[in-house]
């Protein structure tokens, strides 16, 4: 009989201490910056600048493995047309998922890397094609698009004290069929609750 129960109380401790592993959740929030190209059906443009607070969180599924998810509100951006080229006013939202795991490149540096996918509703305004000395041949009319594009993301996590940590970003999106791509980095905090 104390056998029986000596089977009995090791798995669940095993799973408790499983348990517990598992369970840590951050909250994050930041600012960033991409340089986004736009394709749509009026064509390419060049990349420009967006600047974007954001929000998110952070699931640890055990010590190399993690999910993140995370929001973004890409600020009114005004991307030139250039000579011969394709303008417009872009601004929206986006929503991104993707899965990281820890790999360890030396001692103190342990850098995050992974994949996923972003969800992207923008509103392009002001489009407009010009001819090869600069002057707007024509516009065309305002557009509303909702695309997915993959995620290559980089991260890197600092200690600040027990529950905070500073975290460091560098991701690639490219886009689906239309939609945004480019490179971006950000900053902010996380606070495991």
């Amino acid at each position: 009989m104390k056998l029986h129960h000596a089977f009995f109380i090791v798995p669940i401790s095993v799973a408790s201490a499983n348990t517990l592993a598992k369970s840590d959740m951050f909250v994050y929030v930041g600012l960033g910056g991409h340089s986004y190209s736009v394709k749509d059906t009026g064509g390419e443009t060049e990349s420009e600048l967006f600047r974007y607070p954001e929000i998110g969180f952070q699931y640890n599924i055990d010590r190399i493995n993690r999910i993140n998810t995370s929001f973004r509100v890409l600020e009114d951006t005004d991307i030139k047309a250039g000579n011969g080229g394709y303008g417009l006013n872009a601004e929206g939202y986006q929503i991104s998922a993707h899965w990281q795991r820890k790999f360890r490149l030396y001692r103190h540096f342990k850098p995050w890397f992974g994949a996923g996918v972003t969800f992207s509703d923008m509103n392009y305004t002001n489009r407009h094609i010009t001819d090869s000395d600069g002057y707007t041949i024509y516009y065309l009319s305002n557009l509303s698009e909702e695309n997915f594009s993959m995620l290559l993301s980089s991260g890197v996590d600092y200690d600040l004290a027990d529950n905070w940590m500073a975290s460091f970003s560098v991701d690639y999106e490219m886009h689906i069929s239309d939609g945004l791509e480019g490179f971006g980095a950000g900053a902010g905090l996380k606070y495991r609750f």
